[in-house]
């Protein structure tokens, strides 16, 4: 094999195995958000006559990673009773500090109830830091529909 061939084949082999880039999301598109000392949730929520649909984004901005991530989400009525629950679990995969990830819920209503307030909550476990590794954290907030 000539010069010029190797050094195309040595090319494309280091251009080629680059890595992975994570997606680039936008926040703004998102009219809700909660901004805590470990995440910061934006999501939007699309009410239906039989279904609640939320969809959303999750960062980190601990300085820890995270993992064994489950968001739990319940819809209250007037009364205060819970009227819908759902989960998104992201058991997977270690959630990085500054790393976003997308999440949906799908919440699934009977005829004639009217949701009045939405509660999300959350518990994770930290990745790296021994002495952390088997203590979950966990925190929920609450907003109007």
């Amino acid at each position: 094999m000539n010069r010029k061939l190797k050094f195309f084949i040595f090319l494309c082999f280091i251009f080629g195995c680059t890595g992975y880039i994570p997606p680039k999301y936008d926040l703004n598109v998102y009219k809700n958000s909660e901004k805590a000392y470990d995440l910061e949730f934006y999501w939007n929520i699309d009410k239906g006559e039989s279904q609640i649909l939320i969809n959303g984004l999750i960062k980190n901005v601990r300085y820890y990673d995270i993992r064994s991530f489950l968001l739990n989400i319940e819809i209250f009525d007037e009364k205060g009773g819970i009227i819908s629950k759902g989960n998104f679990d992201y058991r997977h995969d270690k959630i990085s500090t500054d790393e976003i990830i997308p999440f949906s819920v799908k919440l699934s209503l009977t005829p004639n109830t009217n949701p009045k307030k939405i509660k999300f909550s959350y518990r994770y476990f930290f990745s790296e830091d021994n002495k952390f590794r088997s203590e979950s954290m966990f925190w929920s907030f609450e907003r109007e529909l």
